[in-house]
């Protein structure tokens, strides 16, 4: 059940493909990598609803996510480098006071018609998805839900990997 989790919620950001089916999906030959900035520009305080989840990637690196129903909620760290996104969190289920954590890297690239990502870490490692930035809207619409779901696990303490993991400054 975890590994299903963490798969759809690597394969969900920004991906417009079903995030349970494998992808077959192959880099077209004229795509390049996107720039740092411009893989930063995708994530950097900005909320992203996919499916069932939501996460927010604030501009220091910190990273919050819920579901939809308010059932669970993460905490973590996201950083780039180069064309590669690298996101790190601790999920919660309500009803439990076990987590898990997930770490998942994914690289950029375009062509003059689409945007593509490849996972290079986690999840589906080598899968190829088109992705579309498109999706990610301004500013924080998830914090809010998640304090209050974190607040129904009083129990909840951050692993270590939830502070100082990735340098803020390789957000920058």
């Amino acid at each position: 059940m975890k590994t299903a989790i963490a798969t759809c919620l690597a394969a969900s950001i920004l991906y417009t493909s079903d995030c349970v089916a494998a992808s077959n999906i192959k880099l077209p030959v004229d795509v390049r990598p996107l720039t740092k900035q411009e893989t930063i520009s995708i994530y950097s305080d900005k909320t992203i609803n996919y499916g069932g989840f939501s996460y927010y990637f604030g501009p220091d690196g910190y990273l919050v996510g819920v579901t939809k129903n308010g059932r669970s909620f993460g905490q973590g760290t996201w950083a780039v480098d180069d064309n590669t996104i690298c996101l790190q969190a601790s999920w919660r289920s309500s009803g439990t006071s076990k987590s898990f954590r997930y770490h998942v890297c994914y690289a950029w690239y375009a062509n003059a018609t689409a945007y593509w990502t490849k996972i290079t870490k986690g999840g589906l490692s080598g899968s190829v998805y088109q992705g579309d930035p498109s999706i990610a809207a301004a500013g924080d619409q998830v914090s809010e839900l998640a304090a209050k779901v974190k607040e129904g696990h009083r129990h909840y303490v951050p692993h270590v990997s939830q502070v100082g993991v990735f340098s803020a400054a390789k957000t920058q």
